[in-house]
Formats: structure tokens, C-alpha cells, sequence
């Protein structure tokens, strides 16, 4: 669930509470899913300090159970509900390789498809070996493209942020980083937990599709599950606690809320790699839809 910064190079108030959401998940093998699950979030969340917590489980299509405890933020007191707007941080990718299946089923881009075949034609001379990376190796964190170092996270917090849309942004990213050739470890397993490289494939899509990411999630994703608390970047109302919302600690562990802004969420130029929203009730539904292969619909793209 978690959006994996390069340690203090990219320290950013994401949502500890999605955080405190998969490690509950994780630990319902317990609890019986006909049974009402705020007592034994409860005690989760008191267990890690966290804010809220929220989870829901579900059973051949069907939630069956779902529960919420704690705070929207500390200090206030407001309490949260299954209804209510959780980050998802890097839970997104899971959109965004969906998507790109989607695309890969109508005939618009492969599997197999470089970076230099889709966008070479507007980002000039990039790295031969950049240039070769594939679809696949992009959404499977095998291209050679590294974690967040204090030179990509870089790119993601630059003044153009004020003057490109998300879609040139992501043109922008690869402009930036062209001339890095990719390096894939010599040894053992060749994966790389790499944002910047889900980056890249959001933006391969738009490519091909001629459609901002975002419109490809809405249309492709939140629409036909009918995950009407979806969305997009911070997940609180500007001026309303309206949301769970991500904490920044400080160095000694202080935590202060961070309601809406820019420091609410990542920068939307990464938005293919965490910065989508919803309710836990919605994001059973998603994962439901995942956990049953595709196969009991809405058709979104073929179990293969």
C-alpha cells in the first residue's frame, strides 16, 4: 500500500492510515467475516498508533463485512466511516497495469512495446538501452529504471509542475532522465521498485490511447465497477475534514495532518504510481474484482 520513497530524499505525509489498511488486511485471517469488525480493528490500529484504519472483506462478489475506527486526523475529533476517502498510494499501479492490459487487448500497444517505439518521436535521443525498455519490464519493476534517488525525486518536485499538464509532465520526466542508461542488477533477482518507471508506462499509454491517464482509470476502472468515491490526488474536501488524511512526521515522531495542497499528495506527474482514492468499500470492490480474475464482471479486459 505504501508508495516507497528513497528514504530521507523523498519523506512525504502519504496516508499512514492506507498503511495501517494493508497490514489489517493481513492480519483479518482471524476474524470471521459475518462479524462486525470494529473491535478488532481497534485494536490494530491502538497496536500501530494510527490514526484510522478501515478494512472490509468480501465473499464471491458480495462484502460481507466492513468496518472503521479512529480519527479522520489527529487532534480532531471527527470519527471515520466505511464511507470515507482513503489514499491508496501505491495500490494505483495496480490501475495502471490494468489499463495498459486493456489497451494491449485492442491491438494499441504490446507487451513488448519500447519506450523508444512510443514516445521516441517526441523525446529525442534517448539512451539506446532506455529507449529498449519494454511495457512489461516497466509494470513488473525489471527495467533497470532504479528506486526514487534524490535525482528523480527531483524531477517530480520542479517549478514546470505550475505550467504542464500531468499528461507533458510525464514527457517532461523521460526528457529529464533520457540519457540514464538502465542497470539491472548482475546478480539475482533483476526487480527494482521503481515509481519513475510506472511514470513512464502512464505515459506510453497516453501515447497510444490519446487519453490522459486519468481519463483511462475513470473510464476504464472507476466507471464500469461503479466505484463512485474514486478519485484522484488528495482525498480530503479543500477546507473540510472530509477524509482520513495523511500525517508528517517529524524527526522525532511528531505527526501534523495534512489536510489538502500540494503536500497532501504526491505530485500528479506520478499519478500512474499513487495517487488514487476511495472509499474501503470501493477498494473491496476492486480488489474483489481482481481476486475473481475478471471473471465475474463488469468486463473490463479478458481473465487471460
Amino acid at each position: 500500500m505504501d508508495f516507497r520513497p528513497a528514504q530521507s530524499a523523498f519523506t512525504h505525509p502519504l496516508a499512514r492510515i492506507a498503511l495501517g489498511l494493508a497490514a489489517a488486511l493481513a492480519l483479518l485471517a482471524p476474524v470471521r467475516a459475518a462479524e462486525n469488525l470494529d473491535s478488532y480493528l481497534e485494536g490494530v490500529r491502538a497496536k500501530y498508533g494510527l490514526p484510522a484504519l478501515a478494512a472490509a472483506v468480501t465473499r464471491s462478489g458480495e462484502i460481507v463485512a466492513s468496518g472503521a475506527v479512529g480519527k479522520r486526523a489527529i487532534g480532531l475529533d471527527v470519527p471515520v466511516t466505511v464511507e470515507d476517502r482513503f489514499h491508496l498510494g501505491s495500490d494505483t499501479k495496480a490501475f495502471t497495469a490494468t489499463i495498459a492490459g486493456t489497451l494491449v487487448e485492442e491491438g494499441k500497444i504490446k507487451w513488448t512495446s519500447t519506450l523508444g517505439e512510443v514516445l521516441g518521436g517526441k523525446v529525442k535521443d534517448m539512451d539506446p538501452k532506455l529507449a529498449a525498455v519494454t511495457l512489461e519490464q516497466l509494470l513488473s519493476h525489471t527495467s533497470g529504471i532504479p528506486s526514487d534517488t534524490p535525482e528523480i525525486v527531483g524531477i517530480y518536485f520542479n517549478a514546470v509542475g505550475f505550467e504542464m499538464t500531468p499528461t507533458q509532465l510525464r514527457l517532461d520526466a523521460l526528457e529529464r532522465w533520457k540519457k540514464h542508461a538502465p542497470e539491472v542488477p548482475k546478480t539475482g533477482s533483476p526487480f527494482q521498485y521503481s515509481n519513475l518507471g510506472y511514470t513512464f508506462a502512464g505515459a506510453m499509454l497516453e501515447e497510444v490511447s490519446g487519453k490522459p491517464w486519468e481519463r483511462l482509470v475513470e473510464e476504464r476502472i472507476y466507471a464500469p465497477l461503479g466505484l463512485k468515491s474514486a478519485g484522484f490526488g488528495p482525498q480530503a474536501t479543500f477546507g473540510k475534514y472530509d477524509a482520513p488524511i495523511g500525517h508528517m512526521l517529524d524527526d522525532k515522531g511528531n505527526a501534523t495532518p495534512m489536510a489538502w495542497g500540494p503536500s497532501a499528495d504526491i505530485p500528479p506527474v506520478v499519478g500512474p504510481a499513487g495517487i488514487g482514492h476511495m472509499s474501503v468499500l470501493d477498494f473491496a470492490r476492486w480488489g474483489d474484482w481482481n481476486a475473481g480474475q475478471g471473471k465475474r464482471g463488469p468486463h473490463i479486459v479478458s481473465p487471460e
